[in-house]
């Protein structure tokens, strides 16, 4: 809640001093969704995201994060490898990182997508704030990245992956 008071000239010469309230919302109930989830996006996949739209208000990093689990989901579906067999001979998990780079053998353009989610959850783990706009671009590039896979059509948020890739954070740092 922000309180502002601006003075107002009146036509007669007179000065009146106007007090206005702006109100943000810390949560919405049924949550907005930022973007149209096709009906082919698995369910666990879509529930996740879910969570993280009904997180946008409340809680950005906690959003950021949920879309990066997002990712985890995506390459699953996409059955991108999660584990190796180590010198030892032990099944060890793969990093999200290391599983992008997996994809970007098949598909470059998606995986440059989802490493710019990958930076914006690894800011929001990190002391710091990822500001609404940060998690606008994930959401762009998320659904972008659903389309390209999932759904199979393309849009243009791959400047926006771009940039973030090369700072390696958010666009906002």
């Amino acid at each position: 809640n922000d309180n502002v008071s601006e003075n107002i000239h009146l036509e007669d010469g007179q000065i009146c001093e106007v007090y206005r309230s702006y109100f943000h919302p810390n949560y919405i109930h049924p949550n907005l969704r930022l973007f149209i989830m096709d009906d082919k996006i698995p369910t666990i996949l879509s529930k996740e995201i879910d969570l993280a739209f009904s997180l946008f208000f409340l809680d950005s990093k906690a959003a950021a994060n949920k879309i990066r689990i997002a990712v985890e989901l995506l390459l699953d579906e996409l059955g991108v490898d999660k584990f190796f067999i180590n010198s030892k001979d032990k099944e060890v998990s793969l990093r999200l990182h290391q599983r992008i780079d997996k994809l970007s053998k098949i598909n470059n353009d998606l995986a440059d997508l989802l490493y710019a989610i990958k930076f914006i959850g690894n800011a929001s783990s990190h002391i710091g704030e990822i500001t609404r706009l940060d998690l606008l671009d994930a959401f762009d590039i998320l659904n972008e990245a659903l389309e390209i896979s999932i759904v199979k059509s393309r849009n243009a948020v791959y400047s926006v992956a771009k940039e973030i890739n090369k700072k390696k954070d958010p666009r906002s740092k």
